[in-house]
């Protein structure tokens, strides 16, 4: 089984198969040419899904841009416009004043932690 990504006309991942390659061929799914097959473990090194963008002349999966404030690096990872403080304290990026806070006790009960923006 190989793990496979449909891309739409924007780049953007609609959805993703675990199948043989030979049914992604057959065009079961759809034009195979929208396409791609990825791993795990490749040159992306971390999670893929829907919505996420597929730079296909570097090969790898973009993460949504979690505030319009932040910019892509060179290891295609969003970066904030100032460091995270490093005191080792749960933090969340406040878009609005453009600093690192400590969310609240409730915030903190409520947030989903998959990398950003809640470090």
């Amino acid at each position: 089984m190989s793990y496979f990504a449909e891309i739409d006309k924007d780049g953007i991942v609609i959805r993703r198969l675990v199948v043989e390659s030979d049914v992604i061929d057959s065009g079961t799914f759809g034009d195979p040419s929208n396409w791609v097959q990825y791993k795990h473990n490749d040159l992306t090194r971390r999670p893929m899904g829907n919505g996420y963008r597929y730079d296909k002349d570097n090969g790898v999966f973009i993460q949504p841009q979690p505030y319009p404030s932040w910019s892509l690096d060179s290891d295609f990872r969003w970066q904030p416009p100032k460091s995270p403080p490093d005191d080792e304290k749960s933090i969340l990026w406040n878009e609005e004043d453009g600093e690192w806070e400590e969310p609240s006790p409730l915030a903190k009960g409520n947030m989903l932690t998959d990398g950003f923006p809640y470090l």
